[in-house]
């Protein structure tokens, strides 16, 4: 533990006024109360600050997969903003032949979002079921249908 750059005045004991400290720093003041019952009740407050602080960063996702004739391009953008346990949203970006880009947003419960969880299984050029592993087992599915002619996604039962 470092001592910290600086601190205000103390008063019965407590630090009053704006510290200017890192996490670590901070755990160094807390530690050197005398009073028993308040140095846990603040080492308890301090780390369930710094769990929450961390918990609730961002977390964001981009994938990409292209079919085997470089014609269809397909995007998944997924962000979680809060808690770690809250609801992936998720784009799908198409992009294919001459069409302008498309895309669809929808959120989904899952624990992660990586290659691992997000599967893209192309029966050809033209047609890409997207899948996403969701906690209850099941997963979430997605079909592509994209052609010259025509650009279709849509949610699938399988």
């Amino acid at each position: 533990l470092t001592k910290p750059d600086k601190f205000y005045f103390r008063q019965k004991g407590i630090v009053v006024g704006y510290v200017t400290a890192s996490a670590n720093q901070i755990l160094w003041i807390v530690l050197r109360y005398k009073n028993k019952r308040m140095k846990n009740s603040l080492i308890f407050i301090s780390m369930v600050c710094i769990l929450l602080l961390t918990a609730c960063q961002p977390k964001a996702v981009v994938l990409t997969n292209e079919s085997s004739n470089k014609k269809v391009k397909i995007t998944v953008k997924a962000n979680r903003e809060g808690s770690s346990l809250g609801p992936w949203k998720v784009q799908l970006d198409v992009k294919a032949y001459e069409f302008k880009q498309g895309a669809l947003a929808f959120e989904i419960e899952s624990g992660d979002i990586s290659d691992k969880t997000v599967k893209f299984d192309w029966k050809d050029d033209h047609n890409c079921l997207i899948s996403f592993d969701q906690p209850d087992g099941k997963p979430r599915t997605f079909q592509l249908i994209a052609d010259e002619n025509q650009v279709q996604l849509a949610e699938v039962n399988l």
